[in-house]
């Protein structure tokens, strides 16, 4: 028989949602972004080119915006 672990895991979930929301109102707009990109991506013209890199086959961007 397994161990029933539905108030343990509701439990949890209770805590990491208060300390997520104590955090995010504390930080800055500016400070949720930059802790939520990647350091190298600084602007979001290239993370947009990031994601067409990782997304299209070969690494190739498109010159077709359709």
């Amino acid at each position: 028989m397994v161990p029933d672990v539905a108030p343990m895991q509701e439990a949890m979930l209770e805590q990491m949602q208060e300390r997520m929301m104590a955090n995010v109102t504390s930080m800055q707009p500016d400070e949720m972004m930059k802790t939520w990109l990647p350091i190298g991506i600084a602007s979001w013209s290239e993370l947009q080119k990031a994601f067409w890199t990782q997304m299209t086959p070969g690494g190739k961007q498109s010159d077709d915006n359709s």
